[in-house]
């Protein structure tokens, strides 16, 4: 089978999350219009996709209203190191507390 291409992940990704562009561009670090270029299939993949690819398991494994609920618990901040924490945690098999 055929990888996914960058494009379809991207736009996969701001449906399955239930987010806007803008929105997962705050999530993953990057600046909207990445986000915007990165669906449109104009721009390069990043050169770590660790970022979204956690954020793919996040979907994979139904976690997305856990992780948006102890985003708001916790008042974490877009583009902050917590958020990342967060991310990493929800998308592996640990608890986020």
């Amino acid at each position: 089978m055929a990888p996914v291409a960058w494009s379809k992940r991207v736009t996969r990704l701001v449906a399955d999350l239930r987010v806007s562009q803008g929105e997962l561009a705050g999530l993953v670090g990057v600046d909207p219009a990445t986000i915007w270029r990165w669906a449109k299939g104009a721009g390069d993949p990043p050169s770590d996709q660790r970022i979204v690819e956690a954020l793919e398991r996040i979907v994979a494994s139904r976690r997305v209203d856990d992780f948006f609920r102890a985003l708001r618990d916790h008042r974490i901040q877009p583009r902050s190191r917590e958020m990342l924490e967060a991310i990493f945690q929800f998308s592996s098999t640990r608890s986020y507390a």
